[in-house]
């Protein structure tokens, strides 16, 4: 099974979606289910975006209505690719064809 860092934040009671540009760049904003009341819990998920940021930004940016992308979808489309490291955990790296795209947010 792949992880999918915007289903796993949904499956958590945590919405994200893209906010107003800030000077000219988009952010991720953050929205919470009231279970999260604790600090902690706060910042954990806060960590997961942080360090999902530009794999959740591709996800997110797709035409105004439309559900955000799946991992499938981008690994579908070679814009995303799985790499092991030298522990053998698996990770997404963006190809150079996904740099290119323009939904490719840094």
């Amino acid at each position: 099974m792949l992880y999918d860092p915007v289903k796993f934040l949904r499956d958590k009671g945590v919405t994200v979606r893209l906010g107003l540009p800030q000077d000219g760049k988009q952010q991720i904003e953050v929205c919470f289910d009231s279970r999260y009341r604790e600090a902690d819990k706060v910042q954990a998920i806060y960590r997961r975006v942080q360090q999902s940021y530009n794999l959740i930004m591709m996800q997110l940016n797709v035409d105004k209505g439309m559900p955000p992308r799946s991992v499938e979808s981008l690994l579908a489309k070679g814009l995303i690719r799985i790499a092991h490291d030298d522990q053998g955990k698996r990770r997404y790296v963006i190809t150079e064809r996904g740099k290119r795209e323009t939904y490719y947010c840094r």
